[in-house]
This record gives C-alpha cells, sequence and structure tokens, in this order.
C-alpha cells in the first residue's frame, strides 16, 4: 500500500470517526428543539470539526481516487501543476483547520475541561483526537505550494465572523455557547478583551502554522 493511499485512509477514517461523535452528542438529547440545535452547531468546537472532517474527506477522496493529487506524491508531478488552483486552495484551508483545531484544543484545556460531558468519548473526539490529527496531517503532508503572508489574513476570516455572530445571537436570545463569550455575566469590555487575547492565540498559531508548512514543503522538494 502506498503512501498516499494509507494517508487517504486514515484521513477517511478519522472523519468517520467525528462525524460518529458529532451525531452522538447531538442525538444524545431526545426530541431536540431547533433552538437547541441552533445552539448545538453554534459551537465553535462543532463547526471547526466539521470544518476539519470536510477537508479530510476531500483530501482522501483524491488520495484514493486514480490520478488524484496528495502532497505526498504531487510536489513536482504533472497531476499536482495541471489541478495547481484547487490543490493550493485546498492546502490554504488545511492550514486554516490547524489554526482552528489547535485554539479548539487549548481553549479546551486551558478553560473548559472542568465542564461536564454527556458523552466523554464523543467529547475526547472533538477536543483532543481530532487536533492532534489535524496538526500531525499538516506535518505529515506539508502544503504543495509555499503559504504566502498576503494570503494567510483570510485564516482569521471565520473567526472574527463567529465572534460577531455569538454576540449578537446572544443579545438576541440570550444564550452564549462559552463563559468567556457571555456578555450578561462577563460585560462588553471583558468578552471584547477574551475575543481579542483568543484572536492573538490564532495569530500567533498562524504563523507558526505557515513556517512548519513552509519549512517541511522545502525540505520535501529538497529529499
Amino acid at each position: 500500500m502506498t503512501q498516499r493511499r494509507t494517508l487517504a485512509l486514515l484521513r477517511l477514517a478519522f472523519a468517520v470517526l467525528t462525524i460518529v461523535a458529532i451525531v452522538v452528542q447531538y442525538a444524545h438529547r431526545a426530541n431536540p428543539s431547533a433552538f437547541y440545535t441552533a445552539n448545538f452547531f453554534s459551537y465553535f468546537t462543532n463547526e471547526s470539526n466539521l470544518f476539519a472532517t470536510a477537508l479530510l474527506l476531500y483530501g482522501a477522496y483524491h488520495g484514493l481516487r486514480p490520478g488524484g493529487w496528495s502532497s505526498t506524491e504531487a510536489y513536482s508531478t504533472e497531476a499536482y501543476h495541471s489541478k495547481a488552483d484547487g490543490a493550493q486552495a485546498y492546502d490554504l484551508l488545511r492550514g486554516a483547520a490547524v489554526i482552528y483545531m489547535t485554539i479548539t484544543g487549548a481553549v479546551f484545556v486551558l478553560l473548559l475541561s472542568g465542564s461536564a460531558s454527556s458523552v466523554p468519548w464523543a467529547n475526547a473526539v472533538v477536543h483532543y483526537v481530532m487536533p492532534i490529527v489535524i496538526v500531525l496531517d499538516w506535518l505529515i503532508d506539508p502544503p504543495r505550494a509555499r503559504i504566502v503572508w498576503s494570503r494567510t489574513w483570510r485564516w482569521l476570516i471565520f473567526p472574527v465572523v463567529y465572534f460577531v455572530y455569538t454576540l449578537v445571537r446572544g443579545a438576541i436570545t440570550g444564550w452564549y455557547p462559552y463563559p468567556f463569550f457571555n456578555v450578561t455575566s462577563k460585560g462588553y469590555a471583558r468578552v471584547l478583551a477574551d475575543g481579542v487575547g483568543i484572536l492573538i492565540a490564532m495569530i500567533v498559531v498562524g504563523a507558526a502554522t505557515r513556517r512548519a508548512g513552509n519549512r517541511l514543503r522545502a525540505r520535501t522538494e529538497r529529499g
């Protein structure tokens, strides 16, 4: 079995595991209401895990189909360059997933690890397993094109939109997904400060993600 196929199968396996974990967590509550459903999918954890899962499935598809590209075998092949735009966009999205999942895991460990979980194994998948998997996926299969600073700002679009959405929806419904975003108990000044702090952490993680990806890409090309 080739390295490309092995990586594709691993991506598929972890994607399926994450989908099952999210479905189990959602279904744990009998007869979920529309409000519960909206709340469930308003957690950054669930959104970032679904985003990362979609990328794993996409990577698995290209790794398993004949002629598909995979950076473990396609740094200078005609197959990669003929699909350069799609492949490079995929790598940029993978970089975003690394940031979101790293922050998901870090915030949970540092701020939320004491929270009760209705389904412990599923909670472990989305907060511990997947962040590690996505980081390792980036390191094992680095981007095929150099990630430039002028494109990395796009990694912050979703977190900023999510933060605004959370505050606006919270003001309307009175419900906030995380205690550090709860304006009712913390106040806007504290919540904004926490939001800026998380954004700065994302910028730092993004810089490390870009640097690691580019260095590993260059090393693979030299090899």
